[in-house]
């Protein structure tokens, strides 16, 4: 029988490559050793079916780190199944229905699990006492190998895997089928925490953690749950680990055969709190605790609705928009007007309703302890003329909402500035009364639900997008991954468990979580669900239909970032992610993404006393660091000033628009006159270095008359000298000596027509420029690698003695 998939799941995020929206120069995405899940450099994947040897420990720890820094272990059972399992208890009468003995005859006389196929056979035997759409069934997957939307990267092979309840065992596994999975060792001293919380050192229990990360991952990311469980067992003793957002959450060892504990999870997981849904919709998620039920399949009255809107208001053919309606789903979300007078607050004017995705999401990041950003196009029926764009994320909490810093813009201009999106409606789902799984808990260990920690950056790696499988396959001794006979005693370090004293940010920014303020401060790193409303919805700026386009976009968003600043904002992660193509109204474009704008206090210098806006986003202002002095934004197209850790100021941001056209010109365009490579000019990983190799980019092309052109294009190629030489001899740079460049480029001619991005193709380097799609990961590292890891060796042996290496570049010597 064919598996169907849980009503509450997108249907996008398992049926295809995550390719298919790519321009035609896209290259394949994939992730480096330390990457972020939408900013990576590609380096080579290593197959699943392939063992792990010496040279992939590195990844190995990166994971296992997701799990040894972000972490709490709770001190008893209770503890854990009370707080962090928050379904209905189960009562006396409850226990006395389920099988005495269930696992012990499961068990060899010497205590060890007898195989994947018994312990699955327990499991589904314990689900026998429940209805039929309570029960969960469970299977043997050792030897099956599943990946998330088709993505190599995360290639796994979890022991046992679980169907959503009232679920067949599907024909083909994927994670999205999959909200429960089992990890099997053959012996207790193979559960890598002590008793007494501590990690275990050594390669073998690194391993272990890792294979647990990738898997609670690959749960989350496939099912967009809230939160989701893996449950490891070592012999006769067990332990659950309950992932969410922000960090995971850990029982103690109990017994299997003595306690009753994991028959009391069970209970609690298919026995869910249900909350009524706004408007008195009932939920169409199955009975499984932590499911995201704010996302629910369409009824067939509201499929013929979708399909006529989309035929009768968007003029989608009749078949295309059928196809549409029957993926779409009904998603919770704010929404008002888009005609509401500028001086009324939107959250006066907004209300929570419906909206309808259409297609496949425009953006998605699925980092381990993230924002795990998603970003659809949907329709409102109190809007049938108009698309949205639909944020999801989870934000810390912390932070404040972002829908704030455009209701601060919106209410100061009468008419709403050109080249910024539109904010019509903001939610934050764990605020609503019920859904207190749509804000994390799993950071409250700490007194006040915050921690203390020293103002510092953040530039940890991001487990989110490792491209390296942690799997059961066999080493180069050809011993088992996990048997006891597995060690290396030349691996180990010694980490300590901690409750979540470190975030993994991921996605959209390197950024320091902790800089705010100077000195110690409190910080609630728990996170909190989000869906913001946009306005209008765009195209991803490496789609731009000719270089004309894509220049005045440019502009644009130096307008909106202009208008940004005139009200006391900096946006610090400019990055072609953040700029968008508007389709089908003229060359036009915007800057979107707020998420880290911060008040600067350079827009004191010129305000006037009546424009503080210290009175309108005090929040904001609260939460300024005093110096600017975090590494904030996408990595590629940071400042040089940036990059060398000085404060972020407006020149920062205007310079990383000019290294954003830079990028482009150099990944997508013919060019000439020079032989510097994108890869060569954005790659380097080394902060310090980058920041080297951008100003030898620049200083060369005047020092020997080697200024990048566009082959027939001398509107663009005048645009890129005038830029270089503005970066060179002008400080600072501003809206004004910046904006009148690309003014006087879009009034030269001719500009060539349908000059569409050209077809990358892969440099000959492990470390290419990968490119930015309108989904998944874009190519920007967020942090360096590690010193001692093999992608970094290998780095510095290519450079060493090469033509183009660091070298040259740091002594400005011209390139042949």
């Amino acid at each position: 029988m064919s598996q169907s998939r849980p009503s509450n799941f997108p249907p996008s995020l398992s049926s295809g490559s995550g390719q298919r929206n790519a321009p035609p120069s896209a290259a394949p995405l994939s992730s480096p050793a330390v990457a972020d899940s939408r900013k990576s450099t590609p380096v080579s994947s290593i197959s699943s079916s392939r063992s792990l040897g010496a040279g992939d420990k590195v990844h190995v720890r990166i994971w296992a780190r997701c799990i040894q820094q972000n972490n709490h272990i709770c001190e008893n059972v209770d503890e854990f199944l009370e707080k962090y399992v928050p379904g209905e208890k189960p009562t006396d009468g409850d226990l006395l229905k389920y099988p005495s003995g269930l696992f012990k005859e499961h068990f060899t006389c010497d205590g060890k699990v007898e195989d994947c196929e018994g312990m699955a056979m327990a499991l589904n035997n314990l689900m026998e006492v429940f209805p039929s759409n309570r029960r969960i069934t469970f299977a043997n997957t050792r030897t099956i190998t599943y990946d998330l939307d088709n993505h190599s990267e995360h290639k796994i092979r979890p022991d046992i895997s679980g169907t959503y309840p009232g679920q067949n065992i599907p024909n083909e596994w994927s994670w999205d089928l999959c909200p429960i999975a089992i990890e099997l060792k053959k012996g207790y001293r193979q559960d890598p925490i002590e008793a007494d919380g501590r990690f275990k050192l050594g390669y073998i229990h690194d391993k272990t953690l890792a294979q647990i990360a990738k898997i609670g991952h690959n749960i989350l990311a496939g099912t967009r749950a809230c939160f989701s469980f893996v449950i490891g067992v070592y012999q006769n003793y067990a332990r659950i680990y309950r992932f969410d957002h922000a960090a995971v959450v850990i029982s103690p060892s109990f017994d299997l055969f003595t306690t009753d504990a994991l028959i009391q999870f069970f209970h609690r997981l298919v026995h869910p709190s249900i909350v009524d849904m706004p408007h008195g919709t009932p939920s169409t998620a199955p009975l499984l605790l932590g499911l995201d039920r704010t996302i629910m399949t369409l009824s067939d009255q509201e499929k013929v609705w979708v399909k006529e809107t989309l035929i009768s208001c968007h003029g989608y053919p009749p078949e295309q928009a059928e196809s549409r309606a029957n993926s779409s789903q009904r998603v919770l979300a704010s929404f008002s007007p888009l005609d509401i007078p500028y001086n009324k607050p939107i959250s006066e004017a907004a209300k929570i309703t419906w909206c309808y995705t259409i297609g496949d999401p425009l953006w998605s990041s699925d980092g381990l302890f993230s924002r795990a950003t998603h970003v659809w196009k949907v329709l409102f029926k109190e809007d049938e003329q108009h698309f949205y764009a639909l944020k999801d994320s989870w934000r810390h909490a912390y932070r404040d909402a972002e829908i704030k810093v455009y209701e601060h813009v919106r209410c100061r201009y009468e008419e709403y500035p050109t080249g910024l999106a539109r904010a019509v409606g903001g939610l934050d789902l764990g605020d609503i009364e019920g859904f207190t799984e749509h804000r994390t808990n799993s950071c409250d260990a700490a007194e006040g639900s915050g921690e203390e920690k020293e103002s510092e950056p953040e530039h940890e790696h991001d487990c989110g997008d490792d491209n390296q499988n942690v799997d059961k396959d066999e080493d180069e001794n050809g011993v088992e991954s996990g048997s006891e006979n597995d060690n290396n005693n030349n691996y180990t370090h010694e980490i300590k468990g901690k409750d979540n004293s470190e975030d993994w940010e991921d996605d959209e920014t390197l950024d320091s979580e902790f800089d705010e303020l100077p000195g110690q401060v409190l910080y609630d790193l728990n996170r909190m669900h989000c869906r913001i409303t946009l306005y209008p919805v765009g195209v991803p700026l490496v789609l731009f239909p000719s270089t004309k386009h894509l220049v005045s976009a440019l502009e644009y968003s130096i307008k909106g970032h202009q208008a940004l600043f005139e009200c006391g904002l900096l946006h610090r992660d400019i990055s072609p992610h953040n700029i968008l193509l508007i389709e089908g109204e003229g060359l036009r474009g915007f800057l979107h993404d707020l998420d880290y704008c911060t008040y600067v206090k350079e827009w004191d210098k010129f305000a006037s006393d009546n424009d503080d806006p210290a009175s309108n986003f005090g929040h904001l202002r609260s939460h300024t660091p005093e110096s600017l002095r975090d590494m904030t934004g996408t990595y590629q197209f940071m400042a040089i000033e940036v990059l060398e850790q000085q404060p972020h100021r407006r020149k920062d941001d205007l310079e990383s628009f000019i290294w954003v056209l830079f990028w482009l010109v150099l990944r997508h365009m013919d060019y000439f006159k020079t032989d510097w490579t994108c890869a060569e000019v954005f790659d380097e990983l080394d902060p310090l270095k980058a920041a080297q190799v951008k100003k030898g980019f620049l200083m060369n092309q005047p020092k020997y008359n080697r200024y990048v052109r566009v082959r027939h294009n001398q509107p663009l190629s005048t645009l890129l000298r005038e830029l270089v030489g503005r970066i060179l001899n002008v400080d600072p740079l501003s809206h004004l000596n910046v904006l009148p460049l690309f003014e006087s480029a879009l009034n030269m001619s001719p500009w060539p027509k349908k000059d569409t991005a050209k077809p990358f193709i892969a440099e000959k380097s492990e470390y290419e420029t990968g490119s930015v799609q309108p989904k998944l990961r874009s190519s920007a590292p967020k942090r360096p690698a590690p010193s001692d890891s093999k992608a970094k060796q290998q780095q510095n042996k290519r450079r060493k003695g090469s033509p183009s290496g660091l070298s040259r570049i740091a002594h400005v010597q011209p390139r042949k």
